[in-house]
Formats: structure tokens, C-alpha cells, sequence
């Protein structure tokens, strides 16, 4: 990862914000490639994606190897509540 860490914000919620990220801008990432690029184990992006999955509900799309979000399109800016922040920030 090339990005500088901001001070208070842990290497997960990097990762899970970059996963996010990825999901919404239609990359569909899949798990090895999330793993190769994050470099952590296919085990923890499979933890990440379903810190993931209880924000905004994610699924695996067959054809193109990769997750996608269920409900359409996020494209438009991260808006958590309180609660999916504390989710992420517990993780």
C-alpha cells in the first residue's frame, strides 16, 4: 500500500477501506488478488469481507470472479453510521 497512514487509524481499517473501495468502484475484487495486493492471507480478507458484508451486503458474482455490492451502485461518497463506524473501528 502506498498511501501514509493518518495518526489513530490502524492498518485494518486501511485495508478495509481499500477493499470497500475497490468493491464500489466495480473492480470486483476476488480473494487471492485482495490477499496479493494487501499482503495479508486469503483467511483475513475472508474476515474483512464480512466486516464488510455486515456494513453493506456484498456478493460473490460468478462471472467475473469478484464480489460486487447486492444493492446497486456506490459510487457516491462513504456515508456510515454511527454504528458501522464502531463496527469498523472495533475490527
Amino acid at each position: 500500500m502506498s498511501r501514509t497512514k493518518a495518526a489513530g487509524i490502524s492498518d485494518k481499517v486501511i485495508r478495509l477501506l481499500d477493499i470497500y473501495v475497490m468493491i464500489a468502484q466495480k473492480k470486483y475484487p476476488s480473494v487471492p488478488s485482495l490477499a496479493d495486493r494487501l499482503g495479508v492471507s486469503e483467511r483475513t480478507i475472508f474476515r474483512y469481507l464480512e466486516i464488510i458484508n455486515t456494513i453493506d451486503s456484498i456478493d460473490f458474482d460468478p462471472e467475473r470472479r469478484g464480489y460486487v455490492f447486492t444493492r446497486g451502485d456506490r459510487t457516491r461518497m462513504l456515508s456510515l453510521k454511527k454504528e458501522e463506524l464502531m463496527i469498523l473501528l472495533a475490527a
